[in-house]
C-alpha cells in the first residue's frame, strides 16, 4: 500500500480509463451466454468452489456454503471466463461448462489424459489445467484445442492456482508459495508462507479479486489472504473460515471485490500492477470505494465517536492466531528515521507520514489503529517513541491483537489524562475496551515525546516507559499482531521497533 497522497494522484490519471470500461464489469448477462440462455454469474464479488461435485458459494459472513444447483459426478479444475460469465472445468476427459444454476454441461473431448484438479483462465482467455503443476495444458474452450505447456510442468503439489495480473499463483500442501508465468513459461517456488499452519494439508481452493488480491483456502476450513506475494516473503492472514472440505477447487471473477465479510488486509492499492485495461479499471473502481475508509473513516474499529458519525456495535470474536518462533532474538521491522505507511494496514483514523514518523491526526475519537503488517509472534518486544501533538499525549502500543478483522481480545498499553499517566487493558469477546490498571509517569515526561516498550511472553506482559520498567500483568491472550494507537488526541509514532525473542519465560 503506497501513500494515501499517491493514490489519490493514480485515481485522477486512471479514471478516464475506469468510466470508459466501467460497463463490461457491471454487465451481467454476457453477449455469448445470452445466445446459448444459460443463466450466467455475474462479475460480482463471489468465491465459489465446487465440493465433490456440488456446486457452492462461500458466505464469510456466517461461515458456511450456499449450495448451487444438484450435485453432479465430481469434476474440478474450475475457473470463471469473463467473456461469457460462466464456469468451466473438468471431468476426467470431459471438458464442462457450469453455468449459474449449477447445470453441468460437457462442450468437448480433450486430447490428452486430463483427471486435472489445478485451473484458472490466464490472460491469454484459455483454462490452464494440470495435476498439481504436472502435465499442464492450456485449453481454447470454445473450440477445445489443447496446447501442453511442458515449461509450467513440474511437481509443485498445489491443488488449486488463480490468475493475478496474468500469473497464477496457489499454495502447497506444504505451505509454499508457487509462482507460475505463463507468458515466460516457469514455475517458481517462491517461499514459505509465513501465518499458515505447520500441519501440511491440502489448499483446495485459490481466488483473486478487484486490486490484484489473492485468497486460499485450506481444507481444514480457514480462509486466508496471501500478502507479499510479488516479493520473497509471503504472509498469509485469516480473514473468514468455512466448513471442512475434501475434493474442492475454486473460482471468482477476478474484476470483482471479495465478497462481503473479507476484509482486504492491505488496503485497496494493488501490490502488483493490472495487466490488462479491465484490470486496471477494477482496481480504479476498488480504490476509488475503499480510499474513504483510509482516509475519512467512521469508528472502524473504535468504541466511541469519530470524526464521522460512529456507533457502538459488538466485534467478532478473536481468531486463531498461527505464532512464528526463533532461536535468537531477530529483528522483525525497524522504522529507522522515516516510518512507512505502507508498512502499515489502516484499521481507522487519519494516518500519515512525514519522513519524520507516523502521525494520527483525528482528535474526536477513540481507538484509531494502524496494524504493522507482519507475521504474529508470541515472544517480543514491541517499541515506539510517541509524540502528542500539541503536547497532549494520548497515543499507545496495541499488542496480541489476532486479525486486522477484529480487535477482540487485543492488548492495549497507551497514554491518557493528557499523556500524565500510562494504563493498560484489554478489548473483551466483543471488543469493548477494559481496563486493567495505570500509573503515573514522571512529571517531566509529561508534554514531551516518550519512548513506550512493550515485551511479550505469550500473556505475560512488561512496560516500560523511557526504559524505566512501569508494571507486568497477565494478558487475556497470548499472541498475535502489533499495532500503533491513539484516542482523542493526535500523535505522531517514530523510532518504531519490533523484535522477535526466544520462547522463554518472562521474567
Amino acid at each position: 500500500m503506497s501513500s494515501q497522497g499517491s493514490s489519490v494522484r493514480r485515481i485522477a490519471t486512471a479514471l478516464t480509463i475506469a468510466t470508459a470500461l466501467a460497463a463490461p464489469l457491471a454487465v451481467t448477462a454476457p453477449a455469448a451466454a445470452q445466445t446459448n440462455e444459460a443463466p450466467v454469474f455475474d462479475c460480482a464479488p463471489g468465491f465459489y468452489q465446487v465440493i465433490a461435485g456440488q456446486l457452492a458459494r462461500l458466505n464469510p459472513g456466517g461461515g458456511n456454503y450456499e449450495m448451487i444447483g444438484s450435485p453432479s459426478s465430481n469434476y474440478n479444475a474450475i475457473g470463471y471466463r469473463i467473456a461469457d460469465g460462466l464456469l468451466y472445468g473438468i471431468r476426467g476427459k470431459e471438458l464442462l461448462q457450469i453455468d449459474a444454476a449449477g447445470t453441468v454441461s460437457v462442450v468437448a473431448r480433450l486430447p490428452f489424459d486430463g483427471r486435472s484438479y489445478t485451473g484458472d483462465f490466464g490472460d491469454d482467455g484459455r483454462l490452464h489445467v494440470s495435476r498439481g503443476g504436472s502435465d499442464w495444458h492450456a485449453i481454447d474452450v470454445e473450440t477445445g484445442e489443447s496446447t501442453p505447456m511442458p515449461g509450467l510442468s513440474g511437481k509443485y503439489g498445489v491443488a488449486d492456482i488463480t490468475n493475478v495480473y496474468g500469473v497464477f499463483y496457489g499454495v502447497s500442501s506444504s505451505g509454499d508459495l508457487m509462482r507460475f508465468d505463463p507468458v515466460a513459461e516457469t514455475g517458481t517456488t517462491v517461499a514459505a508462507v509465513s501465518g499458515l499452519p505447520e500441519t501440511p494439508t491440502s489448499y483446495g481452493a485459490a481466488w483473486s479479486s478487484a486490486g490484484g488480491n489473492l485468497y486460499v483456502g485450506r481444507n481444514s476450513g480457514e480462509v486466508y489472504q496471501i500478502t507479499g506475494y510479488s516479493g520473497s516473503s509471503p504472509v498469509a492472514t485469516q480473514v473468514a473460515t468455512a466448513p471442512a472440505t475434501n475434493s474442492n477447487d475454486g473460482a471468482s471473477c477476478s474484476l470483482a471485490p471479495a465478497p462481503v465479510g473479507i476484509v482486504d488486509v492491505d488496503g485497496p492499492i494493488p501490490e502488483t500492477e493490472p495487466s490488462t485495461p479491465e484490470a486496471q479499471a477494477a482496481a480504479v473502481a476498488h480504490e476509488q470505494r475503499e480510499l474513504e475508509t483510509f482516509s475519512f473513516p467512521s469508528a472502524g474499529i473504535a468504541d466511541g465517536p469519530s470524526c464521522a458519525t460512529g456507533v457502538d456495535e459488538d466485534r467478532m470474536s478473536r481468531v486463531a492466531v498461527n505464532t512464528q518462533h526463533v532461536s535468537t532474538p531477530t529483528v522483525i521491522y525497524s522504522s529507522g528515521d522515516s516510518p512507512s505507511l505502507g508498512d502499515f494496514d489502516v484499521l481507522s483514523g487519519l494516518w500519515s507520514a512525514d519522513g519524520a514518523g507516523l502521525e494520527q491526526a483525528h482528535t474526536c475519537g477513540y481507538d484509531y489503529t494502524a496494524l504493522l503488517r507482519s507475521q504474529p509472534l508470541d515472544h517480543f518486544v514491541w517499541e515506539a517513541t510517541i509524540d502528542g501533538v500539541g503536547g497532549v499525549n494520548h497515543g499507545g502500543l496495541i499488542v496480541n491483537q489476532s486479525s486486522p478483522l477484529t480487535r477482540s481480545g487485543a492488548t492495549i498499553i497507551d497514554f491518557a489524562d493528557e499523556g500524565r499517566v500510562v494504563r493498560w487493558g484489554f478489548y473483551d469477546d466483543r471488543g469493548y475496551y477494559q481496563m486493567i490498571g495505570s500509573a503515573p509517569i514522571d512529571s517531566s515526561r509529561v508534554g514531551r515525546p516518550v519512548t513506550l516498550t512493550v515485551e511479550v511472553h505469550v500473556a505475560e506482559i512488561q512496560v516500560m516507559v523511557d526504559g524505566a520498567l512501569v508494571t507486568e500483568f497477565t494478558s487475556e491472550n497470548g499472541g498475535g499482531l502489533v499495532g500503533l494507537v491513539t484516542s482523542r488526541a493526535a500523535a505522531t509514532f517514530s523510532n518504531l521497533q519490533l523484535t522477535a525473542l526466544p520462547a522463554v519465560e518472562a521474567s
